[in-house]
């Protein structure tokens, strides 16, 4: 699946930093096989496929991403990205395998190549929690009763 920069999706990580262009340099697939929740696959040709567990991929009715929590790991796959098209496939895969190695971890969180991306996507969590927080205070507003009603 492509991430359309138009769709409500894409309009929100564009929001949170993803450029047009690494929306289009990536397409998104659901696998729940690998061991963390996603992991981005870095491709030669200026291309990459981000492989996400089914239980972290929302859809709307219009079949497009929908908004939501689960668009905070996008957003740390995105910067993975974003790695992928400024390093270029070899140095890409070069960099990770290595930090893995060297750190003795899979998800090698405290490494260079990952601490950008955790960042982030704490950065879009905090948004989100931030976004959610905005829309009860609407509802609560729509639902104050009122003094006078004509």
């Amino acid at each position: 699946m492509r991430i359309d920069s138009a769709s409500a999706c894409g309009k929100v990580l564009v929001g949170l930093g993803v450029t047009e262009d690494e929306l289009r340099a990536v397409k998104l697939f659901r696998w729940d096989f690998q061991l963390g929740d996603a992991i981005t696959v870095a491709l030669p040709g200026r291309r990459a496929v981000i492989l996400m567990k089914n239980s972290h991929l929302r859809l709307g009715d219009d079949g497009q991403l929908a908004v939501g929590w689960h668009l905070s790991l996008l957003r740390h796959e995105m910067c993975h990205v974003r790695q992928a098209l400024g390093w270029g496939f070899l140095r890409y895969w070069r960099t990770h395998l290595l930090a893995r190695v060297t750190s003795r971890s899979v998800s090698a969180r405290e490494t260079d190549c990952e601490k950008p991306c955790y960042e982030v996507q704490r950065n879009a969590r905090e948004a989100n929690s931030a976004l959610a927080m905005a829309v009860l205070a609407l509802a609560a507003d729509d639902n104050e009763p009122t003094d006078a009603i004509s």
